[in-house]
């Protein structure tokens, strides 16, 4: 990931805070490279680890950015990247937004998207270059998107995160399956990822 410092957010100081911030940038920047570097000297046969190791640069360096600037962040990524916890976790042990929930707590907040049926643009493989068009079917009864179909809103957001603790709160629900689908379509269906 690498990003420069908007204008507006940049904090401010003298010339040699601002020699100081360019120098520091300039070695995040090197950084990133080495780390996409590192990423993909990861042999085949250890991807889930390949992963790990992306995701947790990806949240160091949004971190650093956060802790670099005065601004906030919006991280835009598929479901799968941003989630609290994996939808796979054999292949992808822990997604970006666990590593930013722990370094920033309640502070990051994971927003997803979903749809009930209709189609999306996905590549066949990882090795594709052309997206093609697939068909989702309607989600079986149970699932996040069956139940939030019913509502009469065509758009809308829901607030899922459980309650703080305290008097009179209610222990969290026990997950429910929610449908996560990323840049490649899996063989597998779109219904089948547990979430909480």
């Amino acid at each position: 990931m690498r990003s420069a410092p908007s204008p507006s957010c940049a904090r401010r100081g003298g010339r040699g805070a601002a020699q100081g911030r360019a120098y520091d940038w300039a070695v995040q920047n090197a950084t990133a490279v080495a780390q996409s570097f590192t990423g993909y000297a990861f042999p085949d046969e250890e991807f889930p680890e390949r992963m790990r190791y992306r995701d947790q640069v990806m949240a160091d360096n949004t971190a650093w950015w956060l802790a670099h600037t005065n601004c906030r962040i919006l991280l835009a990524s598929n479901n799968g990247h941003v989630a609290y916890t994996s939808d796979n976790p054999q292949e992808f042990p822990e997604p970006v937004g666990a590593f930013l929930r722990k370094k920033l707590g309640r502070k990051y907040v994971s927003v997803g998207l979903t749809f009930n049926e209709g189609s999306l643009n996905a590549l066949p493989d990882f090795t594709a270059r052309q997206p093609q068009k697939y068909a989702v079917d309607p989600a079986p009864a149970g699932h996040n998107e069956h139940t939030l179909d019913q509502v009469r809103h065509r758009d809308f957001a829901l607030d899922q995160r459980p309650p703080r603790p305290g008097p009179g709160s209610t222990p969290p629900a026990p997950p429910v399956p929610t449908a996560c689908t990323g840049p490649t379509r899996i063989k597998r269906p779109p219904w089948a990822a547990p979430t909480t």
